[in-house]
């Protein structure tokens, strides 16, 4: 016994609660290779009927105008890697979900969300009179552009990380980058020339239905 201590009375134990780095990184390890096969496949799959609906349209083809914002708007080249930089936002969920069936529900809500995109596609083709130039003109030519499916996986994206960061407890700037990230994706597709106004205010109450269906209990 050393001196001060009283005798008789037990030690306390204080339990060490994990950081939320902590947290974070136990769901990240979960189901490690169906994250890293899944998720890269469900990207690969999505894109191989986006171009099939592209490349093959059954329907006449509806031009979508612009509006004085779009016109308003001119093409900033330096906002493209920010607009492909969707495809890293929307694997985050995922990767950041370490319950089998949680990861299931969300593959069902993201599914829904691109199938639900893709029959709008099919049954009513669209386009646009786009500007710029690089590789997104040649592999995206402006086709399919309303409803953005952009838009609408950012806001989905955004709806899902919330829940998630409030049970993780990341601190508020988490929170408010989660929404800027969403916000730049959404305003890089103006600026780079890839949708019409009308695009994301066609897409985004999908995306932020489709986190509304994902998030509910």
């Amino acid at each position: 016994m050393t001196c001060g201590e009283r005798p008789g009375r037990p030690a306390v134990f204080r339990e060490v609660k994990p950081s939320f780095a902590a947290r974070a990184a136990q769901e990240i390890k979960a189901w490690p290779f169906l994250k890293a096969a899944g998720i890269p496949a469900f990207i690969a799959v999505f894109f191989a009927a986006y171009f099939a609906v592209i490349n093959y349209p059954q329907f006449a083809v509806t031009w979508v105008s612009a509006t004085p914002v779009d016109r308003w708007i001119p093409f900033q080249p330096w906002t493209v890697p920010i607009y492909c930089s969707l495809w890293i936002y929307v694997s985050l969920p995922a990767a950041l979900t370490g319950s089998l069936p949680a990861l299931l529900r969300l593959l069902v809500a993201s599914t829904g969300l691109a199938l639900l995109g893709l029959i709008v596609f099919w049954l009513v083709p669209t386009a646009i009179h786009t500007e710029g130039g690089g590789f997104l003109k040649t592999v995206d030519q402006g086709r399919n552009a309303c409803p953005s499916l952009h838009a609408a996986f950012a806001f989905f994206t955004a709806g899902c990380l919330g829940p998630i960061f409030r049970r993780l407890e990341v601190p508020r700037w988490m929170h408010e980058v989660n929404w800027a990230w969403c916000g730049l994706i959404v305003l890089s597709t103006l600026t780079a020339k890839q949708h019409m106004l009308t695009d994301l205010v066609a897409g985004a109450p999908l995306g932020a239905g489709a986190a509304w269906w994902h998030n509910r209990r």
